[in-house]
């Protein structure tokens, strides 16, 4: 017999997930990053370390506002939030540990990238009242 989902009991998940990673990413720049990077560039940064981070979070913008919008229902829709927030996470973390620490500013700007696209990543659309999906009873 198939189970009865609570839709607030699952909004709850995909909301704890989101605070989950976003906060994942600030204690990672805090304590493994090497905190808040500050100061200009002393050298230039390979524009392949520019383009990667760029690259992750436009996709994971990509899913947030184009793919997540189309996937019926609740079920659906977290692999797809867990995917977009991993690439925004993770374009985070290289800019923690590729980019050089001589390079404050673009460590600076990969970081608050990162966290704006978690941040628009939030799942309201979970909290919104959805249609029941007609293959769950």
């Amino acid at each position: 017999m198939p189970t009865q989902h609570n839709p607030p009991a699952q909004a709850l998940v995909f909301w704890i997930i989101w605070f989950s990673i976003l906060t994942g990413l600030v204690m990672i720049q805090l304590f493994a990053g090497g905190g808040i990077p500050s100061g200009a560039d002393a050298e230039e940064v390979s524009l392949v370390f520019k383009f990667i981070p760029v690259a992750m979070a436009t996709a994971s913008l990509a899913v947030r506002f184009f793919v997540i919008p189309r996937l019926p229902g609740l079920q659906a829709k977290l692999p797809a939030m867990v995917i977009g927030l991993a690439l925004a996470e993770g374009a985070g973390i290289l800019g923690a540990f590729i980019i050089d620490k001589q390079a404050g500013a673009t460590r600076l700007t990969v970081f608050l990238m990162a966290v704006v696209c978690i941040v628009l990543s939030a799942p309201v659309y979970a909290s919104a009242k959805m249609p029941q999906d007609p293959s769950q009873p």
